[in-house]
Order: structure tokens, then C-alpha cells, then sequence
């Protein structure tokens, strides 16, 4: 009888012991215990939803092209119709027309019409507009030599002396002249003089 009882009582603790060691152990097929996922993330972008991780094109000014142009006096989606068309002599050797904002104004060597600049000759070298009215003039200037021409795209474009006139994309401030005695792939370009002849002499760097 005594054998029989401390058999029972051995069977007790064993089972006992199993039961307190099911916490401590990693998945047992045989015991159906199940051991909780404590894993550490690798890194902490592991726990942030992909849509709020930050954009590295974006992040600090990454969408800013860095040879982009800063902008110019002469931007082609900002020309307005000048009111009044005066005379500068700042930046070259003699007097030389503007727009009212000082903005150096151009012709190109054998353009009558407007169709000898077109296409990517407009993003560099964008017409002077016509408004409603005739713009006036200043100083030295006539109002006689004053006229307008459409264009194909059916743009109504100043003239002076018969010469269509342009803004210079690269001029970066009023009463730069930089484009003038410039030769690219569609002409020679010239500012011109209050009479409407070009101004011959190159233009003067400050």
C-alpha cells in the first residue's frame, strides 16, 4: 500500500513540474503550447507604414533641380504688353529701346513677319505683344515708326521701323543688354536705337 501511494505521489509532482515548465519553452508540437513572437524589429523603418516614410526626392528639397533657372525679367509666361516704349543708355554704348519696366528690347537681322523665330527660338527669344492700344512713346522715339504684325500662331506682335521686336530670355534684370550682337541658330540679334537702326557698336559689360 505504501509503494502504491508514494507512486501516486511522484506521478503528482512530475505532472506539476511539466505544468509550471509550459511557459519557458518554444512550441512543443507534442505539449499544443505556443510560444509568443517577442522579435525586435531590425530596424525602426520596419514599424512605420510605407506611406509615411519620407520621400527622398522630396525630403529637404530633393524636387528642386539645382540647375534650374532661378527666373528672368523676360520670362514668357509673365509678358505683359508694355504700355510706353522708352529709351535706356545703361549697359551699352549708345541709347537703345526698352519696354516701361527698362527691359531691353530686340530685333533679329532679316526678320520682317515673325516667322524666321518660332518653336524653341520663342523660349529664348519670346515677341514684345501688342495690346489694345498703341503703346506711347518716350524720349527720342516715334510713334510714327510704331506698328504691329500677326503672327502664324495668330499673335499680334510689335514693330519698330518694320522690325519685330523681342525680349532676351537671359537678360536677368532691367537694363541688361545682354543679348544684343548675339548669333545663334536662327540670326543675328540686335537692340535697336531710337531711330530703328541697330546699335552697331557692342554692347558695354559693368
Amino acid at each position: 500500500m505504501r509503494n502504491y501511494q508514494m507512486s501516486t505521489l511522484a506521478a503528482a509532482l512530475l505532472a506539476i513540474g511539466l505544468a509550471g515548465c509550459d511557459n519557458n519553452v518554444e512550441t512543443d508540437d507534442t505539449l499544443g503550447a505556443t510560444t509568443p513572437d517577442t522579435t525586435m524589429p531590425d530596424t525602426m523603418d520596419d514599424t512605420m507604414p510605407a506611406d509615411t516614410m519620407p520621400d527622398d526626392s522630396t525630403a529637404l528639397g530633393g524636387d528642386m533641380d539645382p540647375n534650374s533657372d532661378p527666373g528672368t525679367m523676360a520670362d514668357a509666361g509673365a509678358i505683359v504688353a508694355p504700355t510706353t516704349l522708352m529709351v535706356s543708355t545703361t549697359g551699352a554704348p549708345g541709347p537703345y529701346l526698352t519696354d516701361d519696366d527698362g527691359r531691353a528690347i530686340y530685333f533679329l537681322e532679316g526678320d520682317t513677319d515673325g516667322s524666321t523665330c518660332t518653336g524653341p527660338c520663342l523660349e529664348l527669344w519670346p515677341p514684345v505683344i501688342a495690346g489694345d492700344t498703341t503703346p506711347g512713346v518716350d524720349g527720342d522715339l516715334k510713334a510714327g515708326l510704331l506698328g504691329t504684325v500677326e503672327r502664324a500662331d495668330g499673335t499680334t506682335q510689335l514693330t519698330y521701323n518694320g522690325h519685330p521686336l523681342y525680349y532676351y530670355t537671359r537678360d536677368t534684370a532691367a537694363q541688361v543688354a545682354s543679348g544684343h550682337d548675339v548669333t545663334d541658330d536662327w540670326g543675328e540679334w540686335y537692340l535697336l536705337a531710337p531711330d530703328g537702326t541697330e546699335v552697331d557698336d557692342d554692347v558695354e559689360t559693368n
